[in-house]
This record gives C-alpha cells, sequence and structure tokens, in this order.
C-alpha cells in the first residue's frame, strides 16, 4: 500500500510543465535562509499572463503564488543552501479541486531548482526529468525512485541523497532545462511615468 501510494503524482504539469517531483525536499531547517530581494512580483520575457510572486510567509519561508493564464496556484518556497549552491524549494499549498474524494487520491510533491537572485533579475534552472530518466535507466545515476503506471518518474530518495545529487550534477548544464529568466514588474507608478515620458 505504501509502494502505490509512492506511485501516485499530483498533477504539476498544467502548473509548472517539465518538473521533477520529489517525495522528500531537498532542504534541512539549517539549509533554508531569506533573501528580501525576491520578494515582489516578477514576469517572464513575451510571457506577461504569467506571473511569479512571492511573499514573505514565516521567518524563512515565502508563498509563492503562480499565475498562468488566469489559473492561480499557491505554494510554500524555501530558499536552501546547498554547498556553494542556491536551490528554490516549492511544495503545493493546495489542490486544484475541492471535493475531498478527489483530494484524498494525489500525494502533493516538492521540486526542486538551482536559482540566482539579483535585484530585478531571478534566473531558474529546473532540473530536467527526462536526462534523470534517461541517466537512470542507463544505471549512470542511483538515486532512489519509482515510476507510476503511465511512466512517470518520482524521486523518493531522502533528503541526504537529493542534497548529494544536487550537488555531483549542480555544474552539469545538461542536468537542467533551459533556465526561466524572471524580470521584476514594475509598479503600477513606475510604468505610468515611463508611459507618460513616453507620450511626451
Amino acid at each position: 500500500m505504501k509502494t502505490q501510494r509512492f506511485l501516485i503524482l499530483i498533477v504539476l504539469i498544467s502548473i509548472l510543465s517539465g518538473c521533477l517531483p520529489s517525495l522528500n525536499p531537498i532542504y534541512t531547517e539549517k539549509d533554508i535562509f531569506f533573501n528580501k530581494n525576491l520578494v515582489g512580483t516578477w514576469t517572464e520575457a513575451d510571457k506577461e499572463n504569467e506571473k511569479w510572486t512571492f511573499k514573505k510567509n514565516g521567518e524563512n519561508k515565502y508563498k509563492l503564488t503562480y499565475l498562468e493564464e488566469g489559473k492561480k496556484a499557491s505554494f510554500d518556497a524555501h530558499l536552501a543552501k546547498i554547498g556553494e549552491y542556491n536551490f528554490l524549494n516549492l511544495y503545493p499549498k493546495d489542490h486544484a479541486s475541492e471535493n475531498t474524494l478527489y483530494q484524498c487520491h494525489f500525494i502533493p510533491v516538492h521540486t526542486f531548482s538551482k536559482i540566482r537572485i539579483d535585484k530585478d533579475k531571478v534566473v531558474v534552472k529546473m532540473v530536467d526529468p527526462t536526462w534523470v530518466e534517461e541517466k537512470i535507466m542507463k544505471k549512470e545515476i542511483d538515486i532512489e525512485h519509482a515510476f507510476s503506471s503511465k511512466g512517470n518518474l518520482l524521486l523518493t530518495a531522502s533528503t541526504n541523497k537529493l542534497q548529494e545529487f544536487a550537488l555531483k550534477y549542480a555544474e552539469n548544464e545538461e542536468a537542467f532545462q533551459e533556465p526561466i529568466i524572471l524580470k521584476r514588474e514594475k509598479p503600477l507608478r513606475e510604468k505610468e511615468r515611463i508611459t507618460k515620458k513616453k507620450i511626451k
């Protein structure tokens, strides 16, 4: 029964496509930290309908609200320092449906990505699940995992093993997808000032 529960994946593809789900977080309490520069609303270039809004939600925790074409999802977000690298760990706060029978068929999962935070730019590099799966199948990566009946990969390794995995491949560009580059959304007043200057 426990193994079957491990194989049930929450559907995150519609929210953040191409993620590598993990049963455990990549951080322990000693690893997490807070960076005030992450607080705010961010957008991807040419994707104004997608917004990432980070709000402080505790001493070392954020609430991430991700908006995609009017569809909203909320996550608990933590920044973790693993070795010399910073990672972003996300964990869903709620399910898409309020139906209790529907909800009990899903297990929320963690995802983690490399992250670099500047004042007005954030670069997120998600782990490439296809690359990890290929390496596992070739026995080139040894990390605890499971596959669902539909072939979806779920990492079941402990936090300690996840950190070892992250450190080992942190500099391997093939292990990550194309970076998501987020620009800080300008406050409304600043947008208005820019518009007025263009009119003049």
